[in-house]
């Protein structure tokens, strides 16, 4: 129950956010590159706080 719980809660608050908008100001695209030393991004993100892997 409580699983069923969570999961209608967090789907609501997904519908919510994108019926406002809200996720709309999160966006990247580009391609993503991973090697043992580092990972890159060549593309674009959206203007935002720093972000974090």
């Amino acid at each position: 129950m409580k699983v069923l719980l969570l999961l209608a809660s967090h789907v609501a608050t997904l519908a919510i956010g994108f019926a406002l908008g809200i996720y709309a100001l999160h966006w990247g695209e580009g391609r993503v590159s991973v090697s043992a030393q580092a990972i890159s991004l060549d593309g674009q993100l959206a203007p935002g706080p720093d972000y974090k892997l």
